[in-house]
């Protein structure tokens, strides 16, 4: 071999390398997968780093708030959307009843529920794995209804996005102060947090029930635990 073909070899690896970490091999639809359990422990391992990573930020926003200041206060009452009009020693009461992990049985039954295990239109052309609507973002993406009617979802670029988001709602927004209630009680139980779900659909204790049925159908307590001891 040409001593000067080394060096330009090696550049070529460089360059793959690059864009092996910038582009990614293509991961299977998952509507082309078989809903035999292949579907579905897709869908889970998927989803299973996006969820550790919104419980570690949690967990490092726990950390904050046990020997906050009064600056790292503010700043983590107006991420959790609270009022600072009010004494310190509320305020730390407030944030920590907002500031929670949530079990990962819990976020994938729903997202199971919400989107088919990953193969609706909305999670295929969207990554919107929990139907959540488009208010204020420019980037949205409109579904029309069988009534003709447009409906506006949120649009995001991948599935990890959409578990921050859905994080960020079952944390701060009033609907789900009954799971937020139940967290303080219960701790991490994902059926008996499911119960503070019902005002996340019209179908109220119908719906809390489907997400039950999904996490016990599907093994799903302990799932990413699995997939982690796995390796």
């Amino acid at each position: 071999m040409h001593r000067g073909a080394v060096p330009f070899i090696l550049l070529l690896l460089v360059v793959a390398a690059h864009l092996w970490v910038l582009c990614p091999p293509a991961q299977p639809d998952l509507s082309a997968l078989p809903p035999d359990g292949t579907r579905e422990s897709e869908f889970v391992a998927r989803l299973c780093p996006f969820i550790e990573e919104a419980n570690q930020a949690v967990r490092q926003d726990l950390a904050k708030l046990e020997n906050a200041d009064s600056e790292i206060l503010l700043e983590l009452a107006e991420a959790y959307g609270l009022s600072t009009d009010v004494d310190e020693a509320l305020l730390r009461e407030r944030l920590a009843s907002r500031i929670g992990e949530l079990p990962p049985a819990l976020v994938l039954a729903q997202a199971a529920l919400e989107s088919g295990w990953g193969t609706s239109r909305l999670a295929v052309e969207a990554n919107n794995l929990f139907g959540r609507r488009c208010f204020y973002a420019e980037d949205c993406y409109e579904v029309e209804t069988q009534s003709g009617a447009r409906v506006r979802y949120r649009r995001f670029e991948h599935f990890g996005e959409a578990v921050d988001l859905y994080f960020d709602d079952l944390n701060r927004l009033l609907p789900y102060l009954p799971l937020r209630q139940r967290r303080l009680q219960a701790g991490g139980d994902p059926m008996r947090l499911a119960d503070g779900l019902v005002n996340y659909s019209t179908r109220a204790q119908a719906y809390v029930a489907d997400v039950k049925h999904i996490m016990r159908a599907n093994n799903l307590v302990g799932a990413c635990d699995r997939l982690t001891e796995a390796g």
